[in-house]
């Protein structure tokens, strides 16, 4: 049985631990609470806690950020899930992408110029 705040991807860190991704349901979910004078928590999720405890204590600045927020999740939850790669993905060389560069086009060289004078 699967909870509803538990997240489905995750990441595997260096020690071998998953650390789950966020998604844009259980944050939209988290922000619906709002209505309820709980504004923030979806913050708090998305790994914000001074806007979080700033969104508590104004009531989302008295509404306007709740809505701005709306607009801001999907956002807000590719930004954490970025971070979370980055910060707690193995650094197994197999799995990293590596970038090729043909130098042989750069390092070409030009017949020689017949000058005549």
């Amino acid at each position: 049985m699967v909870h509803w705040l538990e997240l489905k991807d995750s990441v595997r860190d260096s020690r071998g631990r998953n650390t789950p991704m966020a998604n844009n349901g259980t944050a939209y979910l988290l922000w619906f609470f709002s209505t309820f004078g709980i504004c923030g928590i979806h913050r708090f999720y998305l790994g914000k806690p001074v806007s979080g405890i700033l969104y508590f204590c104004t009531f989302g600045f008295l509404g306007i950020g709740q809505v701005v927020d709306l607009f801001l999740i999907p956002e807000m939850v590719d930004h954490k899930n970025l971070k979370q790669r980055l910060l707690y993905s193995s650094a197994d060389v197999t799995t990293q992408p590596t970038i090729v560069r043909d130098v042989s086009t750069y390092t070409q060289t030009s017949p020689p110029l017949d000058v005549q004078f």
